[in-house]
């Protein structure tokens, strides 16, 4: 099916992620963002990450990022990551943040959906199906989640990255504390 997918696929000479994101964003540049270039890089090759990578950096106050896979074998792969993310997460945070989304890239996560969307592409998936390919994204969430755990090596920093996403509040700032919080959620 790959091959099909491939061989149905028009050729674009623009690539739509990418202009989409270089028309509102800030990409990651070696020279502009030095210090996120440094830090998003250094995760990318602590996981042994070899193909290209852009990042960006999108004004949103949603707390969230997205690796998108490239789809053609010359272009870069993108990750995405939301101002709200830079403004709210230590840089050990933000290393698993990133190595989350590497971790969808490195196991290609995205092709499985794509497949999917090409085969039943009225939308109309068998029920029994649609549990397995929920039940898939769930796991795939959760080894993305180990690589992330992978790039920054800290459970503790996993831990409070976690609790940013899913609520937009820092321990510090709300006066949490930490190992109160982890005794309370065991």
């Amino acid at each position: 099916l790959q091959e099909i997918i491939k061989a149905t696929r028009i050729p674009s000479k623009q690539n739509y992620w990418k202009n989409s994101l270089e028309g509102h964003s800030i990409k990651v540049d070696e020279k502009l963002l030095n210090k996120y270039y440094n830090l998003f890089n250094e995760v990318k090759n602590k996981l042994g990450f070899k193909e290209k990578v852009d990042f960006y950096i999108t004004g949103c106050s949603e707390v969230n990022a997205f690796a998108i896979m490239a789809q053609e074998k010359d272009e870069a792969h993108i990750i995405n990551i939301n101002s709200a993310l830079i403004q709210l997460m230590t840089e050990e945070e933000l290393k698993f943040v990133i190595g989350h989304e590497l971790g969808h890239l490195i196991n290609q996560d995205a092709r499985l959906l794509n497949l999917v969307t090409f085969v039943f592409q009225d939308g109309d998936i068998p029920v029994l199906l649609t549990h397995k390919i929920r039940l898939w994204q769930q796991l795939a969430e959760l080894v993305a989640d180990r690589y992330g755990y992978m790039a920054v090596g800290n459970l503790n920093s996993c831990i409070s990255a976690f609790f940013k996403m899913s609520s937009g509040l820092d321990f510090d700032k709300m006066g949490i504390d930490f190992d109160s919080f982890i005794k309370e959620n065991i």
